[in-house]
């Protein structure tokens, strides 16, 4: 049979004519259907799984993420060529039936992995109050060690400064002090005359009175402006000789008694009060005053019999005069 159109041959049974597309007119069949090939007899096993029809409520449908949604689209149905390869179809259990269905817009179910992991999470951490228990004696241990390590520096920085002072700024500070005691002492005993007034023959030893006031005179007058020793006031009683005097603004005060040994006058019961007294010991005074003492009486060449002390005075009575 050819095509009417183009004359181009045709199969048979063709609907449309292969060169122009033209419908053939095919003659129907005796029972008036589409003749059909044959269906070979299907040859999959007998499915004996139980399928399960989801039930029609009025609620949204609730489907599992692991199924395909109803409205998944299909491939068109062809014409069977064979038998249609067997699919197996998952069947019911009972954690299925049992399980409520799941909603669309719920997140899935996290793996188990993540399960075992998260609810092993809680498991592994300590609980809170073994942490607190545990936390209390490392707190007081490291309460204890800044405390000892406070000490330790403290007693650190008290031997450094001790030492600073004891070997550096002590030693400074009295050179300095005996300096200028020194030097007013030694400005002093200039102002004593060398010749005394004549004793006539056949009186006896005179006493010679030395006021407090002299004394007074004698520091004042002999002391530089830049001298840190400012205002000194001396006093005499019949306990001793009393000085203060003010250093660097601070009061001080030397008091001593003097006494008469071998003919030579000297100072015993030193004592110094005030913070001068941390530049300078009376120990180390004491070789002070005796050596100027004794300065002064080389200059009046006289020995010293008595020493009597009274309210603002102090009495020397004279021996012979010293042989050079």
């Amino acid at each position: 049979m050819n095509c009417k159109v183009c004359g181009a041959p045709l199969q048979q049974n063709a609907r449309f004519c292969p060169n122009c597309g033209t419908p053939t007119d095919r003659p129907t069949p005796e029972n008036g259907a589409e003749a059909r090939p044959d269906v070979p007899p299907s040859s999959a096993p007998p499915d004996n799984t139980v399928h399960v029809q989801p039930q029609q409520s009025s609620q949204p449908p609730m489907y599992d993420p692991q199924q395909a949604p109803p409205w998944a689209p299909t491939q068109p149905a062809g014409p069977p060529q064979g038998a249609p390869p067997w699919v197996p179809t998952q069947t019911v259990t009972h954690e299925s039936q049992a399980g409520p269905p799941m909603s669309p817009f719920q997140p899935p179910a996290p793996l188990p992995y993540y399960q075992g992991t998260t609810s092993n999470r809680g498991a592994n951490m300590p609980p809170t109050t073994y942490d607190r228990q545990a936390r209390g004696p490392r707190r007081e241990r490291n309460r204890a060690g800044c405390v000892l390590g406070c000490l330790t520096v403290l007693v650190i920085l008290l031997l450094v400064a001790g030492a600073g002072w004891l070997f550096l700024l002590r030693p400074y500070l009295h050179n300095i002090a005996a300096t200028q005691i020194d030097k007013a002492l030694s400005s002093g005993v200039q102002q004593i005359p060398t010749t005394l007034p004549t004793v006539p023959a056949g009186v006896g030893a005179v006493p010679i009175p030395i006021q407090d006031n002299t004394i007074n005179n004698l520091f004042v007058l002999n002391l530089a402006p830049n001298n840190p020793i400012k205002n000194p006031e001396t006093q005499i009683t019949p306990d001793g000789i009393h000085m203060n005097f003010q250093l660097y603004g601070f009061s001080n005060g030397i008091s001593l008694k003097p006494a008469v040994q071998g003919g030579r006058l000297v100072a015993t019961n030193v004592a110094i009060s005030g913070p001068f007294s941390l530049i300078m010991s009376p120990d180390e005074l004491t070789p002070l005053l005796n050596r100027h003492l004794s300065d002064a009486q080389n200059r009046i060449k006289h020995q010293i019999q008595n020493v009597q002390l009274k309210d603002h005075e102090m009495d020397l009575t004279l021996g012979p005069a010293q042989t050079s």
